[in-house]
C-alpha cells in the first residue's frame, strides 16, 4: 500500500512540474489576500492546520513535503500562495484529491476574486494529472465541491474533492 501510494504520489508530482515549467508558476496567478477566517475558528480547522503547517512553494509543487508535519499524516502535492492540494486520507475512490484555498472560506461564495482564479486554475491541472498517475488519463471522473458544513467532517469548510 505504501509503496503504491508513493507511486502515485510520485506521478501526480511529476505531471504538476510539467505544467509548472509549461508556464503555470502560481506566482504568476496569485496576490496577496486579507480575508478574515469565517465562522469557524481556522485553529480547530484540520484544513487550515495543514495551510499553516505547509509554506507555499516556489514552485507549486512541493519538492519533498514532510507528511508528518500534522497528525493525521498529509500528502501534500501541491502548495500555492492562495490553494493547497492534498491526498484525502479517507479516500472515497483511489487518487481522492482535496483542492482548498490556503485561507479559510466556508462556502464557493465567500472566496476572494484570486483564489477563485487560483482554484480554477489549478483543480483542471489536479485533475489530469491524478487521473494520468493512475492510469486513466482521458477517462472520466467527478469533482465534488463542498459548502458549508460537511456531512463527513461536520467542518464548516469551502472543499473541492477531485477526482471521484
Amino acid at each position: 500500500m505504501a509503496v503504491k501510494l508513493r507511486g502515485v504520489l510520485f506521478a501526480i508530482s511529476l505531471v504538476l512540474l510539467c505544467a509548472y515549467f509549461l508556464g503555470l508558476s502560481s506566482s504568476n496567478h496569485n496576490t496577496t489576500i486579507t480575508g478574515k477566517t469565517t465562522s469557524m475558528d481556522a485553529s480547530s480547522c484540520p484544513f487550515c492546520t495543514i495551510a499553516t503547517s505547509y509554506t507555499p512553494s516556489d514552485h507549486a509543487v512541493p519538492t519533498n513535503p514532510d507528511p508528518d508535519l500534522v497528525n493525521p499524516n498529509c500528502y501534500l502535492i501541491l502548495s500555492t500562495e492562495l490553494v493547497i492540494a492534498f491526498l484525502d486520507i479517507m479516500p472515497i475512490s483511489p487518487g481522492h484529491v482535496l483542492v482548498v484555498s490556503r485561507s479559510h472560506r466556508e462556502k464557493l461564495s465567500d472566496l476572494k476574486p484570486a483564489e477563485s482564479a487560483a482554484l480554477g486554475l489549478w483543480l483542471p491541472i489536479v485533475s489530469r494529472a491524478v487521473m494520468r498517475a493512475l492510469g486513466r488519463d482521458g477517462g472520466d471522473w467527478n469533482v465534488v465541491q463542498n459548502n458549508g458544513k460537511s456531512p463527513k467532517f461536520r467542518l464548516k469548510r469551502m472543499e473541492a474533492d477531485s477526482p471521484r
